[in-house]
């Protein structure tokens, strides 16, 4: 499955009273960046809603200015959830993570009843 990316700048309004990045801003921008390697796997025959966040870790500080670049790549799959990994780094220095975290997905009827996504593992 192919690598999703997302890339964010960092504005005055996402801060927290730190100077930072405010983790609730972050932790939305996780999740959309990982929901496109998702929902591109589905490619809109399923509608996908985030089941849980595991092992959210916000590395280093993400100060007012950064360009953040969110890769997301999909790493297991059962029968109605999707797994993917998304890691927040900086685009000047790759090395520097800022964010990393797996997040999962599954796929729902329109009443909200989890189905089958009939996705292969690769």
């Amino acid at each position: 499955m192919m690598k999703h990316v997302v890339e964010r700048f960092v504005k005055a309004i996402d801060l927290n009273d730190h100077g930072t990045l405010f983790a609730g801003q972050g932790s939305s921008w996780m999740v959309e960046a990982s929901f496109l390697s998702a929902g591109a796997a589905v490619k809109g025959e399923h509608q996908i809603v985030c089941r849980c966040i595991q092992n959210l870790e916000f590395l280093l500080p993400i100060p007012l200015g950064t360009l953040i670049h969110m890769e997301s790549e999909i790493t297991a799959v059962g029968t109605t959830s999707i797994k993917v990994h998304c890691e927040a780094s900086s685009v000047l220095d790759p090395s520097h993570i800022y964010i990393r975290s797996d997040i999962v997905f599954v796929t729902t009827d329109k009443e909200g009843k989890k189905v089958p996504h009939h996705l292969i593992a690769e």
